[in-house]
């Protein structure tokens, strides 16, 4: 992949597993790119490193830029078991196989946040009739 430095807006090279790079065009992307590549100055600060008065460049820190968390997508390994069921899943529902995936985390993450918000109500209603509950406990 000799220009994979010169690419253009829209343009990729993707691999499936055991297959070799292709080039694609994309008309969308879902990381950030800013519109410019950094200067020299903030190249090194993203890298973590700065330059002494002696001229010597040390190591402060690994960074992890902001954008990267705040919006850069996550790769998301699955068995090929797995791949196939969310392969025909999407194809059932004449979706994608992220927008399927998408879904199933939202849901995922709504069933913890329920389940959490009934154990903090019932400890609190635990807590107040404690008394309550140990006679019942007692007959």
């Amino acid at each position: 992949m000799p220009d994979i430095s010169r690419l253009r807006s829209g343009n990729f090279y993707v691999a499936i597993e055991r297959e070799a790079f292709r080039r694609i065009a994309a008309p969308w992307c879902l990381s950030y790119h800013p519109a410019s590549p950094p200067s020299a100055e903030e190249a090194l600060g993203l890298a973590g490193v700065r330059p002494t008065d002696s001229g010597v460049v040390l190591a402060v820190r690994r960074v992890v830029s902001q954008w990267y968390h705040a919006g850069m997508g996550m790769t998301l390994r699955t068995s090929e078991k797995q791949t196939e069921a969310l392969r025909r899943q999407a194809l059932a529902e004449g979706r994608s196989m992220q927008a399927v995936a998408l879904s199933a985390i939202d849901e995922y993450i709504e069933r913890r946040a329920h389940q959490t918000e009934v154990n903090a109500v019932l400890d609190k209603v635990i807590e107040r009739e404690r008394g309550v509950l140990r006679r019942l406990a007692d007959t």
